[in-house]
């Protein structure tokens, strides 16, 4: 990314897309790739992806130009082109400092310097340009650019130049060092070898260099700015003063301070970018989502938002959207028979990621606890075949001092997961078991543990008594998470019928938890497991929670009402799933439900 001579390096890089003088890569366009990549629902996964792509593109350039200001030459307005045309004008002149750093990247000193901006300090570089520069003609700046500028000489602003008042020749000490001595020293830190036959003595001169930031850092003396030219003796002696060079020994130890920082700085800027974090949560309803059976998508989620950036990160005024990446399962059937043999098989997932973008909520301010917002997708629902779903949620606005900022949250939830609640008042449980009221009409032994007793007509033979365990039709209130509002309720469902409602909520922690409020019938109560379909990007196939069969209908969660016929506890384990007969006379198709989410 070239910079204009009339731009400052920050403003070039730091640009907005909608400024004249932004180029393709910059901070702000970076930060627009992001919102194309995620929350725009016209992009094709192709262009979604290509958006990432250029997204992190533009972080490089920009940490190109944030590395560049630890090269003295950048920072010292000191010119040093290195293409053709510059040939044309008289300009050219290659950088030796930057040729000879790039020869030797195996061994340059990249550990040591934590990044500027981390959980420990998220103050000192609250902008984007403080990266570069902190102050004004200050020298307790704390930027990159003004670190090297203050403390480092380069080949056109040395010693023996005015344009710059730091590093000062006065306050240098001469040091007379041998050149063996420093070729060795070389050869000890795995730098290539010096010339066979050099000897010597050279002259360096040393400078203070200030860590205005890190003050564990503290103040170093460079002892090798800068040499002393081999013509000075003979300068001084007509009286026309030192000149100054720079050699590999000079590079060296400007290298073991700079590039160390170069990289600091460098994911400083990285975790700056990133900085803005959000958490989602379920909402008090308890679920995401809940639709009945016969509903083709979920138009509508309800999450906790809660804005878990660093301290002083705050975030108003902005827009929200939530967005679900999934794939779909294309051989899907409605009476849910397609999972029997999905397992391992990925042809039945579609290749390319698809989004549904929901639609926007403005002027939204995020606090340190959970504010609870209810997403339209009524447009483009979440379909009911989907899988590996992502819910995320999108911010597009101010993040602490940053005017236009997107932070992006991202959870991985339950794939649209079933739950079917069946009248089975025709089986009445008995001692573990369950049997029609013709079978224990047939037994007296099945007679003489019923309850209560006078349930049972003491004739001869006895029988159950025409008022009691009769099938019923059920109404049901089904709440969740505490909520006192039910999710949904069920109206007269007949016997050998059954509801069935699709849901989405966590994937990990305990079973969303739902309960019946009327509690005509048990269990009044059911813990649904999350349903998981996903590839497994490891064996490279297709995992699909088990499915199982019910009265003639398919399903992950079966739950059914029978009788309890000998004062049994609620939820006491019987053989229902084995006995129960298919449906002949029932609903073979769900009842549907109101939903009141």
């Amino acid at each position: 990314m070239y910079t204009p001579p009339w731009s400052d390096s920050p403003d070039w890089t730091i640009s907005a897309p909608d400024d004249p003088s932004s180029v393709k890569f910059s901070f702000q366009q970076a930060r627009e790739y992001l919102w194309q990549a995620t929350a725009n629902p016209l992009n094709s996964y192709a262009f979604r992806q290509k958006q990432f792509g250029m997204m992190f593109e533009s972080l490089g350039h920009v940490i190109h130009h944030l590395e560049d200001m630890a090269q003295p030459q950048h920072v010292r307005d000191d010119q040093h082109c290195d293409i053709d045309l510059c040939k044309v004008f008289g300009a050219y002149s290659p950088s030796l400092y930057e040729s000879f750093t790039a020869k030797e990247e195996a061994t340059l000193p990249f550990g040591g310097y934590d990044p500027v901006y981390s959980s420990a300090d998220t103050a000192s570089f609250n902008t984007v340009r403080n990266f570069w520069t902190t102050t004004v003609n200050d020298n307790a700046g704390k930027g990159i650019a003004e670190y090297t500028n203050r403390g480092f000489v380069s080949k056109g602003t040395n010693f023996d130049k005015t344009v710059f008042t730091q590093p000062a020749l006065g306050g240098s000490t001469a040091l007379n060092t041998d050149i063996a001595t420093l070729c060795g020293e070389d050869a000890t830190l795995g730098y290539a070898a010096c010339p066979p036959g050099l000897s010597g003595v050279m002259t360096m001169y040393s400078s203070t260099v200030t860590d205005n930031y890190r003050t564990t850092a503290g103040t170093r003396v460079n002892s090798r700015t800068s040499t002393q030219s081999i013509f000075d003796q003979d300068l001084n002696d007509a009286g026309k003063g030192q000149i100054f060079s720079l050699n590999r020994f000079n590079f060296h130890t400007a290298q073991s301070l700079l590039i160390p920082r170069a990289v600091g700085y460098s994911a400083g800027l990285i975790n700056y970018f990133f900085r803005g974090k959000m958490q989602i949560s379920l909402p008090p309803d308890g679920v995401y989502s809940l639709i009945d059976g016969t509903a083709t998508g979920f138009s509508k989620v309800k999450l906790g938002l809660t804005n878990a950036s660093p301290p002083g990160e705050n975030m108003a005024g902005g827009t929200l959207v939530a967005v679900a990446k999934f794939h779909r399962n294309t051989c899907y059937l409605n009476d849910l028979s397609d999972a029997l043999n999905l397992n391992g098989d990925l042809n039945c997932r579609n290749k390319d990621e698809e989004i549904v973008v929901s639609e926007p909520i403005a002027d939204v301010t995020l606090g340190n606890s959970p504010t609870q917002f209810t997403f339209n997708f009524s447009a483009n629902s979440i379909p009911k075949n989907a899988t590996d779903l992502y819910i995320q949620v999108v911010y597009r606005g101010k993040l602490g001092s940053e005017v236009d900022a997107v932070v992006v949250a991202t959870k991985d939830i339950s794939e649209p997961t079933y739950f079917s609640y069946h009248n089975d008042s025709d089986y009445i449980q008995i001692a573990g078991h369950v049997y029609t009221r013709p079978q224990v009409n047939a037994n007296p032994s099945l007679l003489a543990l019923v309850k209560p007793t006078d349930c049972v007509i003491a004739s001869s033979p006895p029988t159950l008594a025409p008022d009691c365990f009769q099938p019923i039709t059920l109404n049901q209130e089904w709440i969740a998470g505490g909520s006192a509002i039910p999710l949904y309720t069920v109206s007269a469902l007949p016997v050998r019928s059954y509801t069935r409602v699709v849901l989405l909520t966590d994937v990990v922690g305990t079973a969303a938890s739902i309960a019946d409020k009327i509690q005509i019938c048990q269990p009044a109560s059911a813990a649904i497991k999350p349903v998981k379909t996903q590839r497994d990007l490891t064996a490279s196939t297709f995992n699909h929670s088990t499915i199982t069969f019910w009265r003639g209908s398919y399903g992950w969660e079966h739950y059914s009402c029978v009788f309890i016929g000998d004062d049994s506890a609620p939820g006491a384990p019987d053989d229902r799933a084995n006995v129960v007969a298919p449906r002949t006379d029932g609903a073979a198709t769900p009842t549907a439900v109101q939903v009141l989410f």
